[in-house]
């Protein structure tokens, strides 16, 4: 059975959800998969891959310094994920540090503090376009619960959107080299692998013939969502992109049903494509 007819025969007992939407796409071969690919999809967490893009390409450019030192301040610290808000009033980070807490472990106040070090939302949106990547806006800050009605969520992105920037950002010189292995790299030390790349052999990177994934993740109530990079011991290479929104199930356990959905979904790309 293939991978599209075993996934669809999946899909007919899992519904708890109003939409599911995937973009797959192989970066050194021809495969693609899609499922309402081109849909703005709600992105909680994910969003954070372009600000990482459009810092870095900031620093690469000489605009900023990643060896910079911020001083944070407790009136800039937010609820959600990440350990910025437990440290202490005053605590100095470089711009780099402020990256990795932002993808590594989510942080939402190291995310609002790249926004304002690249200079807002129009840089990171202005970053998407320069790249050429079409359906993908960053609409506020984390936690900003402005009434604007142009701030409705928090991003609208399409699994494609999120597929074309990884590859580009992959394939192309859009970032020099030393640019690019930070990029792959922080997203690589990305702690919340339980989505598509749970049940992937991830213990041991390249040396014994297991998996790389270079990845973000993001849920929120209903919205689910994971994007990255995989590698497989076969060097095949798959751009991929798996978003939810309105799950039923809405608790924030290990065992979210919709985790537990899209962990079932990666294993299965895994056992046609990456062994």
């Amino acid at each position: 059975m293939s991978f599209e007819s075993e996934l669809e025969k999946y899909l007919e007992t899992h519904k708890d959800y109003d939409k599911l939407a995937i973009s797959i796409e192989e970066i050194n071969g021809d495969y693609r998969y899609y499922m309402n690919e081109n849909d703005l999809m709600p992105t909680a967490s994910t969003m954070k891959l372009f600000v990482l893009g459009a810092l870095l390409k900031k620093c690469e450019r000489g605009e900023e310094d990643l060896g910079r030192f911020i001083t944070i301040q407790k009136e800039k610290m937010y609820p959600g994920s990440g350990i910025l808000r437990y440290l202490s009033d005053g605590i100095q980070l470089t711009i780099k540090d402020l990256l990795v807490l932002m993808v590594i472990l989510s942080d939402n106040s190291a995310t609002n503090l790249c926004i304002d070090i690249v200079g807002g939302l129009p840089e990171v949106n202005a970053h998407i376009h320069e790249i050429g990547v079409e359906n993908a806006s960053v609409n506020r800050k984390v936690y900003d619960n402005s009434p604007n009605p142009e701030k409705k969520r928090l991003a609208d992105v399409s699994p494609r959107a999120y597929t074309d920037y990884l590859r580009k950002v992959r394939m192309t010189d859009f970032f020099n080299k030393e640019y690019k292995d930070l990029f792959f790299s922080i997203l690589e030390d990305q702690k919340y692998k339980d989505m598509f790349a749970r049940y992937m052999p991830l213990d041991d990177f390249t040396e014994d013939g297991t998996v790389r994934v270079m990845s973000k993740t993001g849920f929120s109530g209903g919205v689910r969502a994971d994007t990255g990079v995989v590698v497989f011991a076969n060097q095949k290479e798959y751009a991929y992109a798996i978003m939810v929104s309105g799950s039923k199930d809405t608790s924030y356990s290990f065992d979210n049903a919709t985790h537990l959905m899209m962990a079932d979904i990666g294993k299965m790309f895994y056992e046609h494509f990456g062994k």
